[in-house]
Order: C-alpha cells, then structure tokens, then sequence
C-alpha cells in the first residue's frame, strides 16, 4: 500500500510500538498511548525549539470519485497533520490536505520534517485536479505556516520517469541535510530517491528498475541510508537497507528485512521498522517489529502496522495502526 503504488507491489503502511533502549524484544501497553484517534498516522517529526511531535495522518479519502492504482477510488482533503505538546494537548495545523481512498487502502499526506526552521511536508497521491498532490511542501512555522517551497515531483517524474516505467509518483519519506542545505525525498512510485537544493532544485539521487520500492530515508554521519519495501508479495526477509555516499554512490548493502517503512539513525546505529509479514490472507496482524540494521537484533515485534519512529529529547516515539486499520484507530505511542 506504500501509499498508493501503481500496483499492490506498492501496498503498505502501519505502526510499531517500539524501545530502542532495550536490548531485549519489547511491549507497549495503554500507559504508553502518547494520542490515539488518528485516521493512518504516518511519519513523525520532532521540533527540538518548542518540544512538538509532528504527526501526519493520511485521512480517510473523500467523497470525488477518481481513477486509483487499481480501479475507482474516492478522495477528497480528510489529510492532515497536528502537533503534539509536551503535554499531549494536540493541535491541527493544517487541515484539508490531499487523500485518497482505493478501498481500504489510503494514500495521501505521508512525509515529515523539521530541519532548517521549516516544516517540511510530502504530499503522495490523491486526485491530480488538486496541485498540491504528488509534491512537497516547505512551510514556515514563524508565518502561519505559509509555503515557502514548493517542489512539483509529479511533474519531475512525467519528464524525467527515473526507473524508466510507467509514470507514477508517491513521495513518501523526508530527510534533510542541514550542514549542506539538502533535501532527500524518497518516492515509492518512481522508484526513486530524489535530492533538493534551493539553489539547484530537484535531481535523481538513485534510482532503480527492479521496483523495490523505496519508502525511507535517514541521513547518517556515514552516508545517507534508503529503506525499501521490496513488491509484491513482500516476501518475508526479501527487503533491504543500503547506504550510499553524497554522490549517490553505493557503498553496502543489508539484506534479511521485511516490509521497511522507516528509518531512524539514533544511539550510534539504525533501527528499520518493519510493516508486517504478509501471508496467504494479506498483512498479518501484530507481526510489525523495530530491528537493528548493523546486527539485525529485534528490540520490538508484535507491533500492529507501524510506520514512523523519532526520538525526542527524552524518549522513542512510534505510530501504529498506520494503514488498513478501522477509522480513527491510529495512535502514538511514547516508549522511554
């Protein structure tokens, strides 16, 4: 489901209760339910100035019927995305946002990050008749939030189509680079991780042909890593992680995941989250868990569809539920 894929190869999303602390595989109970109701909880960010989770939810598609990935689909503007106070007290935003609904599957809004005092937002698919799908979005939190960039990856993908298939765009994942002003989007549809300058705009970083699908990017001391999702059927162990140099060179890979939604570079080393196994019923319930890429130890499993993992200045943050999952069942969890 990676947020509406061209086929079911690119079907994904959920969330993981995960403690990164611990050495040893983990739970979660309600006590560590930070906020619940959300409609697809996606990724996270955090702003280290005022304290604030920033969430994502994919929403709940709309009432305007289109053409989706496979078959007719409903969208309308139910994404959004909220701020999470110190004290739980959430805040929305900014409402109204891309979302589309191919039965039970939801894509939309995905992606953020705060880096460079911007809030920077990844709009998936949706209905095209709304110019804000299919794009990202760099907004300012000190003017209400108004776009400061706005970055056209649709567009990019029908003239450039970096894996050299069918024209299809989802960014999905954000990463920022600070030191050096760059911007790494990864897009599932095009198989492709993108990179954004101000002043060069957007260019490939990596692409690939074999439709691995690309669903997250995490910049490293060492390089920068790319999650994948691997197509249809997710085979269980079929997924990897791969770093790369500045250039857009690879330098190792790591094999053995399954379903990798995000990444998250913390305490010296880099936790995957995994979506799910899938099975001959489709993803299988609470089989979700948070692993380390350089020893592959399991710290969280039994996790139901999680998706996005930060860390705070005093604790792991996760969502779960984040896709095939009843409305308003979506929920961040806060692991010490």
């Amino acid at each position: 489901m990676i947020f509406g894929g061209v086929t079911m190869q690119k079907a994904l999303l959920s969330w993981v209760a995960v403690c990164l602390l611990s050495l040893a595989v983990g739970a979660v109970s309600a006590q560590d339910v930070l906020v619940d109701g959300l409609n697809n909880p996606r990724q996270l960010a955090y702003n280290s100035n005022t304290q604030e989770v920033y969430v994502v939810e994919a929403g709940t598609g709309g009432d305007l019927a289109v053409r989706g990935n496979f078959g007719p689909a409903m969208a309308g503007s139910t994404a959004q995305i909220s701020a999470i106070a110190p004290d739980g007290t959430v805040t929305a935003l900014i409402t109204g946002l891309p979302s589309r609904n191919e039965g039970g599957e939801i894509v939309g809004a995905s992606g953020v990050w705060y880096g460079g005092g911007l809030l920077w937002l990844a709009l998936g698919q949706g209905a095209l008749i709304n110019p804000l799908t299919y794009s990202v979005l760099a907004l300012d939190p000190e003017n209400n939030y108004r776009i400061v960039h706005f970055i056209d990856i649709y567009s990019a993908e029908a003239s450039e189509n970096p894996d050299g298939g069918m024209i299809d765009s989802n960014p999905v994942d954000l990463a920022y680079d600070g030191t050096n002003g760059v911007l790494y989007i990864a897009d599932a549809g095009c198989n492709c991780v993108w990179q954004w300058t101000a002043d060069d705009g957007l260019s490939v970083f990596a692409a690939w042909d074999t439709n691995p699908v690309p669903t997250s990017v995490a910049i490293a001391p060492d390089g920068i890593y790319i999650g994948f999702l691997t197509g249809f059927p997710f085979p269980s162990g079929g997924a990897t992680v791969e770093k790369y140099d500045a250039d857009g060179n690879l330098i190792e890979s790591y094999e053995g995941f399954s379903t990798v939604v995000d990444l998250l570079f913390a305490n010296d080393t880099l936790y995957a989250v995994e979506f799910a196994q899938f099975g001959e019923q489709g993803w299988t319930p609470e089989t979700g868990r948070v692993v380390d890429v350089f020893s592959g130890a399991v710290y969280y499993e039994g996790l139901n569809l999680p998706y996005g993992l930060i860390m705070t200045d005093e604790s792991l943050m996760i969502a779960v539920n984040s896709a095939y999952s009843p409305e308003g069942s979506g929920a961040v969890l806060r692991l010490n």
